[in-house]
């Protein structure tokens, strides 16, 4: 019969490795499923890692994958969690609360109260201000009531807004009057700045310098014998200051005087002309003298006088600048106020003041030496200018100069006399004098 073929039985496939897929279980991936986390780090897990599972098989005509290998160092572990360690948040919190603090406390105690302090602090000029180095902070507009200083306190004839309208004002001839007799314009063509009427100080104001040689305003207090002053802030930006005068449309004019004091500590140029505006009240550079030389211990003066001729809207400058006490090189100038600018020069004479008026003979600027005890006069033409050689007027005594002229009455002239000296910016106290008008001589001499 047939045997029956003894079929072989078939291999049995060797068991197959699991698949390397299922890697190691990285250690303490218990714990962190559990999540719970110790303050100072992670446990090392105990549990030895799991056997790695075989490999997948591959895909049907695709080539194996090479299996991991099962032993050796386990597979990269996963990402670490998100979050940290609470005090490893907690520091970097801690430096930026810290750093802020210390900012702040910076800023609070020193950056602040510095920047405070160098804003408060008055402002000193430097050494290349236009006028006088290091000049002192002005402060602001003020209106200080004077308490202690009567109206008519001052050591010196306080250099007065009608003051100067009289020694501004052109003597007139009179009809009404003798051949040859001099008379003033009382109502004085000078104008009241309008600034003023803003103030609220009352119509009855003047300017002074010759107490502290600064530019104010002085009003008078009501019911008092006490007067308060006022100073635009601007009005310091001239520096010292002494002559001054007022046009018909109440614009101030200022000449600097070389005057050194607290916080000056150097005089600047004393050849400019300062104006003060009618409506604004503010003080500005109004024109600039040519050909003059700069202070020197032999000279420390520049302009010296100022007088306002209404007829013609001029302005009368003298500047004693080049001249020595050896040499006389000053100039007397006119200013056309319509054109600003220089008209007219006068030559080799050094005038210490000015006033317009006149004599027998028609208008004159008459001017107060500064070399001599005489008072000298010269002619003017219709237009303001010079007309002739100047003549002597009047003589004072011999140490004393005539440093303001003025008229009380129309043959009345009131001269403030000083002794002046070339080197010396701080001149003595002085004296008033008056003199009376001789027609018949055409001169004036002391009164009686």
């Amino acid at each position: 019969m047939f045997s029956k073929k003894k079929v072989a039985p078939a291999k049995t496939a060797p068991e197959a490795a699991k698949p390397v897929a299922a890697a190691t279980k990285p250690a303490g991936a218990d714990k962190a499923k559990k999540g719970g986390f110790l303050p100072f780090g992670k446990k090392k897990a105990t549990a030895s890692p799991a056997p790695a599972p075989a490999a997948k098989p591959p895909a049907s005509g695709g080539a194996a994958p090479t299996p991991k290998p099962s032993g050796g160092a386990p597979a990269k572990a996963p990402a670490k969690a998100k979050g940290g360690s609470p005090l490893k948040l907690l520091i970097p919190l801690l430096l930026i609360l810290a750093l802020g603090g210390g900012a702040y406390f910076a800023y609070s105690r020193i950056i602040a109260p510095a920047s405070k302090s160098a804003a408060e602090a008055p402002t000193q000029p430097t050494e290349s201000a236009p006028n006088l180095a290091s000049l002192p902070d002005a402060g602001t507009d003020t209106i200080d009531s004077l308490q202690t200083k009567p109206k008519a306190a001052n050591r010196q004839a306080t250099r007065t807004a009608e003051a100067n309208a009289n020694a501004a004002a052109p003597a007139t001839n009179n009809t009404n009057a003798n051949p040859g007799a001099v008379t003033t314009d009382a109502a004085s063509c000078a104008g009241q700045p309008k600034f003023v009427a803003e103030l609220g100080l009352g119509p009855d104001v003047s300017f002074d310098t010759a107490e502290t040689h600064r530019l104010i305003l002085l009003a008078p207090v009501p019911n008092s014998d006490a007067v308060s002053k006022y100073q635009n802030q601007s009005w310091n930006q001239a520096g010292f200051v002494g002559a001054f005068a007022l046009d018909r449309a109440g614009n101030v004019y200022v000449a600097p005087s070389p005057r050194v004091g607290p916080g000056v500590k150097t005089a600047g140029p004393q050849n400019v002309i300062y104006k003060v505006d009618t409506n604004t009240g503010t003080l500005a550079e109004y024109l600039t003298l040519p050909d003059v030389s700069a202070p020197s211990p032999e000279n420390v003066y520049g302009v010296l006088g100022l007088a306002y001729d209404c007829d013609t809207n001029s302005l009368f400058v003298s500047s004693v600048a080049g001249s020595t006490a050896a040499k006389e090189a000053g100039h007397i100038y006119r200013i056309d106020l319509n054109l600003n600018t220089i008209v007219g020069r006068f030559d080799n004479v050094d005038a210490l003041s000015l006033a317009v008026g006149s004599d027998a003979n028609g208008k004159v600027l008459y001017f107060g030496s500064a070399r001599t005890p005489t008072i000298r006069a010269v002619s003017l033409d219709a237009d303001g200018n010079f007309h002739g050689a100047p003549r002597e007027v009047g003589t004072l005594a011999d140490a004393e100069r005539a440093e303001r002229i003025t008229f009380a009455s129309p043959t009345e002239m009131v001269v403030q006399a000083v002794a002046f000296d070339f080197a010396k910016a701080d001149t003595p106290p002085g004296t008033t004098v008056h003199l009376q008008y001789d027609a018949a001589a055409d001169v004036w001499t002391l009164a009686q």
